[in-house]
């Protein structure tokens, strides 16, 4: 039997600024597998894939930069179906260590800003037979600036964060390109209509540390 709790706030606050009690207190080294895949409409362009080394620092000390090193890597690239546009995006292996929304809650929901959302229980569900919160999120009506909506799966009894699935509003498509597009040609317009993100939680030793991520952009281009 689960009760609901009464303030699903604050329940989100503690398990974000959690990570001291509950997250790796140690270096960690781990090898893990990238994959980026450009498409055109539903056909594959490019994609890349790499085998990296990444050195990840305790979630309790900021002080140490995190690595990653690049162990072997691939790519495969179809350029007859390659439109003569060229984009700079913001992306990278190096990127996806930002999606450690315990370590990075700045890259998420900073501290200060939690009060711009608000927080329901949409149901309760198990991951790995352990009880969890479906903590649905959005911005409040009156907030302007492009942030997040989605979904947090927490263990409440422990103030855990297994897993996430959020978007990024993408009303403001000015900003929303901004965030993403690093260079383009002049005369072209831009703009991403869909950034979908998602990350788990995976458990060693009792304690908890990041173990998967993945985001997926769409864009539209005027040129």
């Amino acid at each position: 039997v689960i009760s609901i709790p009464k303030n699903v706030e604050q329940l989100v606050r503690e398990t974000l600024i959690n990570s001291n009690k509950n997250y790796l207190p140690s270096d960690n080294i781990m090898t893990a597998f990238y994959r980026e895949t450009i498409k055109r409409k539903r056909r594959n362009v490019s994609l890349s894939e790499a085998v990296v080394d990444i050195y990840k620092s305790p979630y309790e000390k900021f002080e140490k930069k995190e690595v990653i090193k690049v162990l072997k890597v691939r790519k495969d690239t179809d350029y007859t179906r390659l439109d003569t546009l060229a984009l700079k995006l913001s992306g990278g292996p190096y990127n996806t260590l930002f999606q450690d929304i315990i370590k990075y809650p700045n890259y998420f929901i900073p501290t200060a800003f939690i009060s711009n959302y608000s927080f329901s229980v949409h149901r309760t569900s198990k991951i790995n037979n352990r009880p969890v919160y479906v903590i649905r999120f959005k911005q409040k009506e009156n907030i302007d600036e492009p942030y997040f909506f989605g979904e947090l799966y927490i263990d409440g009894e422990n103030k855990i964060l297994l897993s996430a699935t959020y978007s990024l509003n993408l009303s403001n498509k000015e900003i929303a390109s901004k965030l993403f597009v690093e260079k383009k040609p002049k005369d072209a317009n831009v703009w991403p209509t869909k950034a979908v993100y998602r990350v788990d939680y995976a458990e060693r030793g009792g304690k908890w540390h990041y173990s998967y991520s993945n985001l997926s952009l769409d864009f539209k281009i005027n040129w």
